[in-house]
């Protein structure tokens, strides 16, 4: 018998490599979903937040009342000076009001003071006697004196 030495290979002795094809597509798909979904939130969370703004905007609360109307802070708390005020004397630093009890206060204003009218910006020369306004701020003298941080003009 002959030796024939070593034995031939084969082209069966080792399997070909599997194709990468199937990774590389799963890899892909995986990128899109993610996009996807990122940009979905987004879309979501930004006409979610936009309501929201222009609901606050319009100054109503979502059982549709109008908090233009109403103050700021509610009456009794720190900040907010007993309700709706009615100017009767204005000046370039203290606007003085008469509030629903015929009591008097003096409001001291700014530079820094902000005015709001109908939900937009204003000037302190919308502030005229008669009107009504709230204001927010720190309050002394068991509330006759007033140094505004702002003053919301609603009639």
């Amino acid at each position: 018998m002959e030796d024939f030495g070593e034995p031939a290979v084969s082209s069966f002795a080792q399997a070909p490599a599997p194709r990468q094809r199937g990774r590389r597509r799963l890899r892909w798909g995986g990128i899109a979903l993610a996009l996807t979904l990122a940009l979905g939130m987004g879309a979501f969370l930004g006409s979610t937040l936009g309501a929201s703004q222009v609901q606050a905007a319009k100054g109503a609360k979502p059982g549709g009342v109008d908090t233009r109307q109403m103050p700021t802070v509610g009456p009794g708390t720190p900040g907010q000076c007993n309700g709706e005020l009615v100017v009767s004397k204005v000046n370039s630093r203290t606007i003085t009001v008469t509030r629903s009890d015929g009591s008097t206060a003096t409001i001291h204003i700014n530079s820094r003071t902000r005015y709001t009218q109908n939900g937009h910006s204003a000037t302190v020369s919308a502030v005229v006697v008669g009107s009504k306004i709230y204001v927010v701020g720190s309050c002394t003298g068991q509330g006759r004196t007033i140094n505004a941080t702002s003053i919301e003009i609603v009639g």
